[in-house]
């Protein structure tokens, strides 16, 4: 089970693992970077990306760019 977070569409979703938390976030472009595990397209151009979470200090300044930036596309 996941925790979903929402504007006028879905933007980010907190998913427990074994030993760590997923975090999925939709943008509407394609991030390579090596802090994310996976990629997957989606509808209308947008990509849902994944970065794996195994403490408090990986949500640092990049992440909450990105989910910034998730936060803006979803109200779009």
């Amino acid at each position: 089970m996941g925790v979903f977070l929402k504007r006028e569409r879905k933007l980010a979703e907190v998913r427990p693992k074994a030993r760590s938390l997923s975090l999925e976030f939709v943008l509407p472009r394609t991030i390579d970077h090596p802090r994310i595990s996976r990629k997957i397209p989606g509808a209308g151009g947008r990509t849902v990306h994944f970065v794996k979470l195994t403490s408090v200090d990986d949500v640092d300044d990049q992440v909450r760019d990105w989910l910034t930036e998730a936060y803006a596309a979803a109200g779009e």
